[in-house]
């Protein structure tokens, strides 16, 4: 029998080759609700709802269950494309987490921190 080390992927999994793009647009960027300019980070809650740090545009997105290309999404944290240091705004967050609660957790890297959102 095989052992799997905690959190690594089976040695003989097999992958489907079917795919399906969940946001954003192959080629095209800006900082519109149906495109991203530098995804770094998805994380999917107990809703389906993925949840993607959109670092070029410092934002957390937000994306329903179902969604395909060209799908717009919300944006659930950070308000300004530009970046920012204020509470509500980001510096090129680069990863995201959520805990049992559903308590977020962002790691805004141009700021230097990591931000709690409850």
């Amino acid at each position: 029998s095989l052992a799997v080390p905690t959190n690594q992927i089976c040695p003989t999994a097999v992958w489907s080759s079917a795919f399906n793009t969940v946001a954003g647009v192959t080629g095209s960027y800006s900082a519109a609700a149906n495109r991203l300019t530098n995804p770094c980070d998805v994380v999917v809650d107990g809703y389906q709802n993925y949840y993607i740090v959109d670092s070029g545009s410092s934002r957390i997105m937000r994306f329903a269950p179902g969604s395909s290309s060209g799908s717009s999404g919300l944006v659930f944290a950070g308000y300004t494309a530009a970046g920012g240091s204020g509470l509500s705004e980001f510096d090129t967050p680069t990863a995201i987490t959520l805990d049992v609660d559903g308590t977020m957790y962002i790691l805004d890297n141009g700021n230097f921190r990591v931000v709690q959102w409850i």
